[in-house]
């Protein structure tokens, strides 16, 4: 008869003929902290897992472990805001939950709170307080979801709106000076000095200079025509000044953008390159013409008895070659030096315009981003306050009006 004959790997889980598919050993040092918080990090998780992984090797286990291993029962817990639960396992393998708690009071708290110091005096809690007190709710319920802006809070709330309006209207300001006259502007004169000063540049700023005033026309002269005047009396908040400087900015964006072109279309690279490519050309009908009359003056040579003279015509032939190839090869030379100038003006006049434009821009929107960052934890700070009104204010506490600036 036959027996059958089982390879050991058949019944041993972690042991596989091919190495590849057996379990790192983690020799070496590995920091298991750093590699979790990039595992979890939202989106980037995802590529990290697929860098980190090979496909085809997860695939294969996975099918190795349906094979020799099989799900009991599972569990899934799932929660907001102050989550906590306890899962046990029996003696046979089953996951089951022990113990669970969720509480969202706290975010409802600050949700509502939020929401009503919004709505200003537009809402009166009091009415909700009457619907309540109808429903059987005693005044120790009311009054905990009755949650009023301190009223010793408001003068730091106004002061933080008070910055960033006129954080805004000081960057509103200093970019309609700019786009008033952006041909005289700080931002375009940096630019032309920038190109003028850099040796790279500094030969051929007369060209740079003339396509900068074109993307000025083109870019950022209409601005102001385009975005418009701001009634300062109708836009006290100053949520219209703060779409027209982003709107301004993103044009300004757009000049660098538009700027970087031109540059490359002058094509200072490509003129020297031409430039080389027809001094090469002369210098091969230079060299060629001498070889030829080389040629005829050995010939002649050759041809003539001894005491013969050679023809001067065929000497001084060779002579005035000699003297057009080399000066055909001067002129390759310095075609190559050219072709290496435009070649660092090219990118070091678009380095300045990057390095310039970007500076001009992180500027502004550091000090945009800033003043919304205060803006906004003001906001939330004040949204999340709880507060505990005594006996005498809590039927009249309400939310001061406010209209906070977008």
């Amino acid at each position: 008869g036959m027996a059958y004959i089982r390879p050991s790997s058949s019944y041993l889980r972690s042991s596989y003929p091919a190495t590849s598919l057996q379990d790192d050993p983690r020799l070496n040092w590995t920091n298991m902290l750093n590699q979790h918080a990039l595992r979890t990090t939202p989106i980037l998780g995802h590529f990290y897992n697929r860098i980190q992984t090979e496909k085809d090797k997860v695939e294969i286990n996975r099918e190795i472990d349906k094979q020799f291993w099989q799900n009991i029962n599972s569990v899934r817990v799932a929660g907001a805001g102050r989550t906590n639960y306890v899962l046990a396992k029996d003696d046979i393998g089953n996951w089951y939950v022990k113990k669970y708690s969720a509480d969202s009071e706290p975010i409802i708290r600050s949700a509502k709170s939020l929401a009503l110091f919004g709505m200003g005096g537009q809402f009166d809690p009091d009415l909700a307080a009457q619907a309540l007190t109808e429903q059987g709710l005693d005044s120790n319920a009311l009054r905990n979801l009755q949650q009023p802006v301190t009223p010793a809070l408001l003068p730091a709330f106004e002061q933080r709106r008070d910055v960033y309006a006129k954080s805004t209207g000081d960057l509103y300001d200093a970019l309609r000076t700019l786009l008033d006259d952006p041909k005289t502007s700080a931002l375009r004169n940096s630019i032309e000095r920038s190109w003028v000063n850099n040796p790279p540049t500094k030969e051929f700023a007369g060209e740079l200079t003339s396509v900068l005033d074109v993307a000025v026309d083109e870019v950022l002269q209409p601005v102001i025509t385009e975005l418009g005047d701001i009634n300062l009396e109708e836009d006290k908040d100053g949520a219209k000044r703060a779409q027209w400087v982003l709107d301004a900015l993103k044009r300004i964006q757009r000049f660098r953008e538009t700027l970087k072109a031109k540059v490359l279309n002058i094509k200072l690279l490509e003129t020297a390159k031409n430039e080389l490519k027809n001094a090469q050309d002369e210098k091969k009908k230079a060299d060629a013409t001498l070889k030829a009359a080389e040629d005829a003056l050995t010939k002649a040579k050759s041809e003539l008895e001894e005491s013969s003279e050679v023809p001067k015509e065929l000497i001084k032939a060779v002579d005035d070659n000699k003297a057009a190839v080399t000066k055909a090869a001067a002129a390759v030379k310095t075609a190559n030096e050219k072709v290496k100038k435009a070649e660092l003006a090219e990118k070091a006049a678009i380095s300045d315009v990057n390095q310039i434009v970007r500076d001009f821009l992180a500027e502004r929107i550091e000090k945009r981003l800033r003043a919304l960052t205060s803006y906004e934890e003001g906001v939330v700070v004040l949204g999340s306050i709880k507060t505990e009104p005594d006996s005498e204010s809590a039927n009249s506490a309400s939310p001061t009006s406010l209209s906070p600036a977008p």
